[in-house]
Parts: structure tokens; C-alpha cells; sequence
């Protein structure tokens, strides 16, 4: 059953990923990139706002925050690179990412994100309005935790040009036409 929820998720991200590279160019390891980004965002505004705040066990949640931060962020970030360049390479030949066999590593990132939003899903139970913001950091930033593993398990699309790309490149070109100098024509020569 989770196999089966794990292969729908990742279906459905990989059909986004490929609509956003063949109409915007954005393709499924950028989407990668801005989600650890978004991850790193959240997790640190989590970490300032407990800080700011008087909770229970301060301390230990912003340390554990920014461990979480400082250590797997940039480990999530370094293997983009070699895994592009591996999809891109299969993908010209027709193959499959290999990454998307890691439907067991997928659901462990899953618990993981699990894991993290747990404390904030505990205290939304006696949230206030400025408390709301620290539970909503923390559940979108372990959302984002787990997205960057399914997008780089995504097939991405043979390299083209996207839609935006061709309309602007049409647009430059009728532009670059329409102000074009007109061509004078050469002064006719009095007949002698």
C-alpha cells in the first residue's frame, strides 16, 4: 500500500515536472533545487521564531533544527548534480532514471518528514495566532523535505525548447523585423 501511494506521488510529480519544462523550461532537478532551498528557508524561520518565542524545550528545538539544517541540506544539494547528469545521459538513450528504484528510500524520507512536523503537529493542539506561524513553518518545511528525493527521481524530457522560449524568441524576431530600418532604394540616374 505504501508502494502503491509512493509510485501515485511520484507519477504525479513527475507529470508536473515534465508540463513545467515543455512550457517554462523548469525541469525536474531544478524543481529539486528549489524545493531543498525552500526546505532550508522554512526549517531556519522555524528555528528563528522558536527562538524569538518562549516555548518548552527551546533550546533542544532550534539546536536539533539547525542540525537538521546544517547537515542535510547541503548533503540533499550535492547529489543533484551526479544524478542529472546520469537521468540526462539514460534519458537520450530512451532509458529510466535509476533513481526512481528507491521507492524504499522515498517512504523513508517520508517518516522523516514525519518525524520533524511531529512537534509542531503536538503543539498546533494548544496553538494561538502567534503560535500558528511556528506550526505552519515547520509542517511546510518537512514538506519539502521528502519533494527534492521525488524530483530527482523524475524522468526528465529530452532537451527542446520550451514554449516561452520559442514565443519570445517569434516575439524578438517580428520586434527586430517591425524595427528594422527600411531599405532606401538606390536614386535612379538622370538619363544623359
Amino acid at each position: 500500500m505504501l508502494t502503491n501511494f509512493d509510485l501515485w506521488l511520484l507519477d504525479c510529480l513527475e507529470k508536473f515536472a515534465q508540463k513545467t519544462q515543455r512550457n517554462i523550461g523548469i525541469d525536474c532537478f531544478l524543481w529539486a533545487r528549489i524545493s531543498i532551498i525552500l526546505f532550508a528557508f522554512f526549517i531556519a524561520c522555524n528555528a528563528f521564531f522558536v527562538q524569538y518565542y518562549s516555548y518548552p524545550l527551546k533550546e533542544w528545538w532550534i539546536s536539533s533544527l539547525l542540525l537538521v539544517f546544517l547537515s542535510v541540506a547541503p548533503i540533499m544539494w550535492s547529489t543533484i548534480s551526479p544524478t542529472e547528469q546520469r537521468a540526462k545521459e539514460l534519458s537520450l538513450r530512451g532509458l529510466s532514471n535509476p533513481c526512481k528504484l528507491w521507492s524504499d528510500c522515498r517512504l523513508l524520507y517520508i517518516f522523516g518528514a514525519f518525524l520533524i512536523s511531529l512537534p509542531c503537529w503536538v503543539l498546533s493542539n494548544t496553538a494561538t495566532e502567534r503560535t500558528a506561524v511556528f506550526v505552519w513553518l515547520g509542517i511546510l518545511g518537512s514538506c519539502m523535505f521528502p519533494l527534492w528525493l521525488y524530483f530527482v527521481s523524475c524522468d526528465p524530457l529530452p532537451p527542446a525548447k520550451s514554449r516561452v522560449r520559442e514565443w519570445l524568441e517569434s516575439t524578438v524576431k517580428s520586434a527586430k523585423e517591425f524595427l528594422a530600418p527600411a531599405v532606401e532604394p538606390d536614386p535612379a540616374t538622370a538619363p544623359p
